[in-house]
């Protein structure tokens, strides 16, 4: 399924990431009305915010180890200012490769008893499902849905992936 993912600091090819709890997070989104709400919750609601339709899968599976190359873990906030309707991808084995997530065997956050190693990310059940609604914005609706991806789909900034 599409997704759109702002341009980063730039405007270059690399996507919009946010640090938080250790871990680099790419910001995708359902929709540009999903997309809105993130930066009306920044502020920054008067600016434009071009973006590139990707696959959620070529973010989890390309852009996440790319991002990872700087030592940092990577996962992928999807609507990450709609609280409880986002979605976190934590940097786990079964959400991305398994290279880069914090959870393989001998990884960071890997360790010989059942308890986390310091530090680390939790992945366990019951850890904390969100790094963190930004949801600031009165009666903000559910997600619109997909992204229309289609060549000339319309909207501001809209760039495809290439």
């Amino acid at each position: 399924m599409p997704v759109g993912a702002p341009d980063g600091q730039g405007g270059g090819v690399a996507p919009l990431t946010v640090d938080m709890g250790g871990v680099r997070w790419i910001l995708a989104f359902t929709g540009e009305a999903a997309l809105a709400r993130f930066a009306v919750a920044r502020g920054e609601g008067d600016r434009q915010w071009p973006y590139r339709g990707v696959w959620g899968a070529a973010l989890l599976d390309a852009a996440v180890p790319t991002v990872a190359e700087s030592g940092m873990p990577c996962g992928v906030l999807v609507n990450a200012a709609d609280g409880a309707r986002g979605l976190v991808l934590p940097p786990v084995v079964g959400v991305v490769p398994e290279e880069v997530a914090v959870d393989r065997p001998g990884g960071p956050g890997s360790s010989p008893g059942p308890a986390a190693s310091p530090g680390s990310f939790d992945s366990s059940p019951g850890a904390a499902a969100s790094p963190g609604p930004l949801d600031s914005s009165p009666g903000a609706a559910a997600s619109p849905g997909p992204l229309d991806s289609s060549p000339g789909a319309a909207g501001p900034g809209r760039q495809e992936e290439r």
